[in-house]
């Protein structure tokens, strides 16, 4: 009796091993890559299929299964592969019928525990030789079949070619496709490039874009997602493809499945034939699509999120080490319990500041802050825990009072702390100096600019912002363009100074 954790949503499937083994049999002549190409093409079949595909090879004492490709666009029919099974011939007759004499068929069977039917459709897997090397074989639930049955004619006929196509391993660079998962979009566009077939979910997926006419008929280079140059590559080609496009703020994955097909004159409806030896024709291509917006926003946020990480590990790296510093130049100057108890608590000070800097760094967010009592806030922190002794630190703040939703304010302090930290460090090069630094904001109404300047001894001459690779300068590029969606511009002034500028829209104040 097969292991009942084998099989998907219902009980186990009624499966009698004669050897009673899992172990599987060795078999002669191992794959070869003949196989290698068919075995790539079996789980993009399966995901447009929506069915299991099973592999099987004649051994020694059976049917072994060599290779078993479970769907990710519907629930598999097994709760674990089938790979490595083996079965007794009269188990799999259709598999059977296939390696023996070569032929197709195709039968309804009760695969589950309770009756629960399947219908399943065998293909003799034919080498460049003419030789049956293995058994292909598609399990799919009736109710998927009875919704394949309900669409249109040319749609199954491209799903048949795929097949075929797959049989014979005919499926080039299947392997490198991602798979083709339950709310994906696919469409059938013909060799002339009009749609003739798009799914429902394809259909929402333009409707996203305010594309909202009936496509089909249409033109596939009459889109405007770029849609027709992949499906170009691949049929120039020959070879299944994937890209990423975007457009706006959309991000689409596209993958283009090129279809060939036997020439009608050449077709035999009661045999299954070896194609190798018959000339094909073009069908068309399959373009799937996969909205990646909401995934790819995530990954953005994400990456967002490690460089605040980063921000907040850069500044109490830098804050600790000026306590430090602050410290160990105090303790040299310590001769009573009095300046031991001064030093304390000017310590105390400089550490109350940075927890009050850090504390704004993880403010909740949620509603619209007033950017500029937050730099004032940062200005003074920041002068403080900057400012050494006998250095004076003059920090102007200018600007209008400027409402920003809390993201963006969260981003935009991070940005103004790590750019005021910057301007004083490298004004302070080499030898300690007086810093003055100016602070602007600008509310341009439906934008917002910032830029801090500093009176230090301008940019290198060879300076590039495209390679500068300071961790500083890295921070504040990703936050401008990542999560403020603007940029950020450095230029050196004349007589001296520098001043860093970031320039970007300004959201709803009710966006979290």
């Amino acid at each position: 009796m097969e292991d009942a954790s084998m099989l998907g949503q219902a009980p186990a499937e009624i499966e009698q091993n004669t050897n009673g083994s899992h172990v599987p049999a060795v078999v002669p002549n191992q794959t070869s890559d003949f196989l290698e190409r068919v075995k790539a093409g079996m789980s993009i079949a399966a995901d447009i299929s929506r069915a299991d595909i099973v592999l099987y090879q004649m051994a020694d004492n059976g049917l072994l299964v060599i290779a078993h490709a479970m769907p990710n666009s519907i629930s598999s029919l097994y709760r674990q592969s089938a790979l490595g099974r083996t079965y007794h011939r009269r188990e799999r007759p259709l598999v059977t019928e296939a390696l023996t004499t070569g032929r197709h068929a195709r039968r309804q069977r009760d695969l589950l525990n309770g009756g629960a039917p399947v219908e399943e459709e065998v293909w003799p897997v034919i080498d460049n030789n003419g030789v049956v090397v293995a058994a292909f074989s598609v399990l799919t639930n009736l109710i998927e079949c009875e919704r394949h049955r309900r669409r249109k004619r040319i749609f199954q006929t491209a799903v048949r070619w795929l097949k075929w196509m797959a049989v014979h391993g005919e499926l080039r660079g299947a392997e490198e496709l991602s798979p083709f998962k339950e709310y994906d979009g696919i469409l059938y566009i013909n060799e002339e490039g009009v749609i003739e077939y798009l799914s429902g979910i394809a259909t929402n997926l333009y409707r996203r874009l305010g594309i909202l006419d009936d496509l089909r008929g249409r033109s596939l280079s009459g889109l405007e997602t770029n849609d027709e140059a992949v499906c170009a590559r691949a049929l120039r080609v020959q070879r299944c493809l994937e890209d990423t496009v975007e457009f706006g703020d959309h991000y689409w994955v596209h993958k283009a499945i090129p279809l060939r097909q036997v020439r009608p004159r050449w077709r035999q409806p009661e045999t299954w034939f070896n194609i190798h030896a018959l000339p094909l024709a073009p069908a068309g291509v399959f373009l799937l699509i996969h909205d990646a917006t909401e995934a790819r926003h995530r990954a953005q946020e994400l990456e967002v999120k490690s460089a605040l990480i980063k921000e907040v590990h850069h500044r109490v790296k830098n804050n600790l080490a000026s306590v430090a510093s602050l410290v160990r130049m105090q303790a040299r100057r310590i001769t009573s319990v009095e300046d031991a108890l001064t030093a304390l608590a000017d310590t105390e000070e400089r550490i109350r500041s940075v927890a009050i800097i850090h504390e704004f760094l993880a403010r909740d967010e949620g509603r619209p802050i007033n950017m500029r009592e937050v730099c004032q806030r940062i200005v003074e922190e920041v002068k403080r825990i900057e400012e050494k002794p006998g250095q004076v630190i003059t920090i102007t703040l200018t600007g209008p009072s400027l409402y920003l939703s809390s993201r963006q304010a969260t981003a935009c302090s991070l940005a103004i702390n790590e750019l005021m930290s910057n301007a004083i460090e490298h004004s302070s090069e080499p030898v300690m100096r007086d810093v003055l630094v100016d602070v602007v904001l600008e509310d341009g109404g439906d934008f917002v600019r910032l830029s801090v300047t500093d009176d230090g001894p301008g940019l290198p001459h060879d300076f590039n912002l495209g390679t500068a690779r300071g961790l500083g300068l890295q921070i504040v590029r990703t936050l401008a363009q990542e999560d403020l969606k603007g940029k950020l511009e450095i230029y050196g002034n004349v007589p001296k100074g520098t001043t860093a500028m970031v320039e970007f829209p300004k959201a709803p104040l009710t966006e979290a």
